[in-house]
């Protein structure tokens, strides 16, 4: 189920969720969405009525109301029946979570869920071409070698994938690269990659130039520590002593 014609900014989230986990809210600001808080079910309809949101995260069980009920209402709304709804609760309550997906709920999170899955849950439901990983703006050095070529530049954008590396005049495309990221932790990351894209200046829209960078050697241990590096920048919880 696609959103159409509503702000694709905006999420109202009850603030039962935001109360378990402060940090979730940290994070939806920090991919650049517009957080309204809804105090309870009951508020919900008020608040989505005057600023239609992209998506609702709503609590099974949430003060004074029962989610199932809110839902309901909601998918009988004329402004608000096609907008995804993504329902949360603890595993104890897995058979009303998946229950809730008979009565119109679009997705279910089991608390405590991962940051990067609430990410992929999101974009799967309301962008066409949906995202797989969280990606942090951070500036750092990259030491690239490749042809025999050494060069000192500095990344702009990280996942567990792959790096955006600033560059007036990129390499090609497919072009096997070696990089050395020096990242605030404590050593650089090295890792093997390819040039999968070139980004082309564009002052008018304030676009840098430079190269993305596919990691391609990269193992599990040292993705994982990048997507928890890459978390705790947008959630601003970073901890210098993570080991990557």
């Amino acid at each position: 189920m696609k959103v159409t014609n509503i702000n694709k900014k905006i999420v109202l989230v009850v603030k039962s969720i935001i109360d378990s986990d402060l940090r979730l809210l940290n994070l939806l600001k920090g991919l650049d969405y517009n957080i309204y808080i809804a105090p309870n079910s009951y508020e919900i309809m008020k608040i989505a009525s005057k600023f239609p949101p992209i998506i609702i995260l709503l609590s099974l069980n949430t003060p004074e109301s029962d989610g199932l009920e809110c839902l309901t209402h909601i998918r009988k709304d004329t402004i608000l029946e096609k907008v995804p709804v993504i329902m949360v609760s603890e595993k104890e309550d897995q058979n009303k979570l998946q229950e809730s997906l008979k009565q119109g709920a679009s997705a279910y999170l089991i608390k405590p869920s991962g940051f990067t899955s609430l990410y992929r849950v999101i974009q799967k439901l309301t962008e066409e071409n949906p995202r797989e990983n969280l990606r942090a703006r951070v500036i750092f050095k990259v030491d690239i070698s490749y042809n025999g070529v050494k060069k000192i530049c500095y990344g702009a954008n990280l996942s567990e994938k792959g790096v955006f590396i600033r560059m007036t005049k990129p390499i090609p495309i497919n072009t096997k690269v070696r990089l050395s990221m020096h990242l605030p932790i404590k050593k650089p990351i090295m890792l093997d990659g390819i040039v999968i894209n070139i980004v082309e200046p564009d002052k008018g829209r304030f676009i840098e130039p430079g190269i993305c960078v596919h990691f391609t050697n990269i193992d599990i241990m040292t993705q994982q520590g990048i997507q928890r590096f890459v978390e705790e920048l947008l959630i601003y919880d970073f901890d210098s002593q993570v080991i990557i």
